[in-house]
């Protein structure tokens, strides 16, 4: 027998390697699709006379479907929607239809409006047993659009629609099936966050919400028994959907996609349903880890006028089957020697040049670019403006002295006005060529406080700069029913609804001066799900793809729009969480930043940040993004217990 050299020996364990991750992903999605749910996996649904359903936007589409189909099993409904006509259709159409559902009731609320909690939550109160919640309801502007022709209250809709009442919902139904330790709740995302998609902005930023959410809360609360699964439909045949979207072959219909999903539930946590669904996320997520999201976030925004995301992906699916048919047709023999030594050469330049590559790139942005002159031509002047809010403390602070150094005119937004004021006369005092700072005292937490922002920007003449800023984490890593149901709202006032509003007001200005900067500071959290920071995370995850999106669509219009994604800094956030190996400074780390405006759209800040980004992203490619947030759980649960039992606090949940 001939002995193999050590390319070919590398070369089989290359192809190995990808053949049992294919074989592995067909298996998997075998199992999950078909055999697992027929072979009695999965969960055991327990309706009973007294057990309950609640569906969320239950009188259309998919909604629609999880009723009829919770109903057949013989679940009691409680369906949640805005419309009583057919709220009381749907009863009647549901009773009619499935026998076995003996008890129906309807809440009527507008899901766009914020004090309707209190009436859903004395409802469902009322009831027995709660044994399953699907958080459905959402809303979808009518065709891609640029952020800033979109009606600004339709942003406002978007996430009080489609992120509030998942938290909400979620808030009151929850605590019920820990008691119970038993329940099943159904988180309906979409594959729009699989990837940020420009002129799908805000929508593609919510759906990222729901999936860091429903995943996070998925690990925290699966050894109390209940079961959290996030469902990430494409195409399917509702009233959200376009026309033109409606054609695509991967298109299903809401019952055929509710069925599949339905099959999945307590075997994936995490599902695209339909098998044309998983089809379809297979190839994106091979597109991300062939192209990386940005360019394929790119890719989608020049196309997305054109034809539909789902089309494209076909294109792509056979571009791959034309270029394996030619390698079959033209190779008699597809493994012979010197192939597997080409194959061999090939792999191991590529990790090379890939490895390389990673660390060029990271001294470039960190060092090299900023030194030659490339990035952002900073034009401070007499007139012009740069606004931070969250600006009295650590990296809002920070940014405010940085820019002050530079030239620029400061107005500085935070909610306490003794700081503000401390801040400003510390900032004229300091920085000779910063000659003008002004200050609104607003309490981002408050929903009123925008009139008097934008009133206030709208008599500046040239806003050049805006840094979004302003966030909250909860004290502690915290368990989601732990934490108080107010600073939930608290996490979506802070850290959703002012990036959104700030930016609202100031691009337009922005894009009519066809210059500025807006600078929005998230978080590494935003990158995988993180437990017990799971509505955290989710905040900062919507911050990602919002900032994300909007770079892409305004790049051609003379805005650089950058995402920061630090990791532990040493703010007064993170008091009770010491790494001192990863911490930085708050002036170490923005004086690092600022360098990146211009040479990085996605930026980790730091040197220390960006190779811990690098390695954690090296383990998300060996052991998934599941299991290493999974890991993150550990090491948060870790860092809980220790703050409970130095402050003697009882640690159950």
């Amino acid at each position: 027998m001939r002995e193999f050299s050590i390319l070919e020996i590398i070369a089989i364990v290359l192809v190995t390697k990808t053949s049992l991750k294919i074989t592995l992903s067909v298996c998997r999605g075998l199992w999950t699709t078909y055999l697992a749910n027929k072979l009695g996996f999965g969960v055991q649904w327990k309706p009973g006379d007294d057990v309950w359903a609640v569906v969320t936007g239950g009188t259309d589409g998919i909604g629609l479907e999880y009723c009829k189909q919770l109903a057949q099993k013989g679940y009691n409904l409680v369906i949640i929607s805005r419309n009583e006509d057919k709220l009381m259709a749907t009863k009647a159409s549901i009773i009619d239809t499935y026998r076995c559902c003996r008890q129906i009731k309807i809440i009527c609320v507008d899901f766009n409006r914020t004090d309707i909690y209190q009436k859903i939550a004395q409802e469902l109160n009322q009831l027995n047993v709660i044994d399953v919640l699907v958080n459905n309801v959402g809303t979808l502007y009518k065709h891609p659009e640029y952020f800033m022709d979109i009606d600004p209250k339709m942003n406002d809709t978007y996430v009080n629609v489609n992120m509030l009442s998942y938290l909400k919902l979620s808030e009151i139904v929850l605590p019920k099936m820990i008691q119970q330790r038993r329940g099943i709740v159904i988180n309906i995302s979409s594959q729009t966050a699989l990837f940020a998609i420009p002129l799908m902005t805000t929508y593609s930023a919510t759906k990222a919400f729901n999936r860091f959410l429903s995943d996070g809360l998925s690990t925290e609360y699966k050894s109390k028994g209940v079961i959290i699964q996030t469902v990430m439909p494409s195409m399917t045949k509702t009233k959200l959907l376009t026309e033109r979207n409606g054609n695509s072959w991967f298109t299903v219909s809401a019952h055929d996609f509710v069925r599949a999903a339905l099959n999945t539930v307590g075997i994936e946590n995490s599902t695209y349903g339909h098998w044309k669904h998983k089809l379809m996320s297979y190839i994106i997520e091979s597109m991300i880890g062939f192209i990386g999201q940005r360019v394929l976030s790119e890719f989608t925004f020049y196309t997305l006028n054109k034809e539909s995301f789902a089309n494209i992906c076909i294109k792509y699916l056979v571009f791959l089957l034309k270029i394996i048919y030619f390698y079959l047709n033209n190779n008699k023999t597809v493994i012979m020697l010197s192939n597997l030594e080409i194959v061999a050469i090939i792999s191991i330049t590529i990790i090379i040049l890939k490895f390389v590559l990673s660390i060029l790139r990271g001294i470039w942005t960190t060092y090299l670019g900023y030194r030659l002159g490339y990035g952002i031509q900073w034009k401070p002047g007499e007139n012009v403006w740069a606004v931070v809010t969250g600006a009295t403390d650590g990296i809002g602070l920070q940014y405010a002295k940085q820019l002050a150094q530079i030239g620029y005119n400061l107005t500085i937004i935070s909610r306490n006005e003794d700081k503000l004021k401390t801040t400003k006369k510390m900032l004229t005092q300091t920085y000779v060529n910063c000659k003008l700072v002004k200050t609104i005292t607003a309490d981002f937490n408050r929903t009123d406080i925008y009139d008097d922002i934008e009133t206030q920007l709208n008599q500046l003449a040239v806003i050049d700069v805006l840094v979004n800023n302003v966030g909250i984490v909860y004290h502690i890593p915290e368990y989601f029913v732990k934490i108080p149901s107010k600073f939930n709202e608290t996490y979506i006032n802070v850290n959703v609804m002012s990036a959104l509003k700030m930016t609202q007001f100031v691009l337009p200005q922005m894009v009519q001066n066809k210059r500025g900067v807006i600078i929005n500071v998230s978080s590494q959290a935003s990158e995988i799900p993180f437990p017990l920071y799971a509505t955290y995370s989710a905040s900062k995850a919507f911050h990602t793809f919002l900032s994300d999106s909007l770079s892409i669509e305004y790049a051609s219009k003379g805005i650089v729009i950058q995402t920061v994604v630090p990791n532990q800094v040493k703010t007064k956030l993170t008091t009770n969480v010491d790494m001192p190996l990863i911490s930085v400074t708050p002036e170490d780390y923005v004086s690092a930043a600022i360098k990146t405006v211009g040479i990085e759209n996605y930026t980790y800040g730091h040197w220390k940040h960006k190779l811990l980004a690098f390695l954690a992203n090296l383990g998300i490619s060996f052991i998934g993004r599941q299991n290493f947030s999974k890991m993150a759980f550990i090491s948060t649960l870790n860092m809980r217990q220790i703050y409970y039992r130095n402050n003697n606090l009882d640690n159950d949940i």
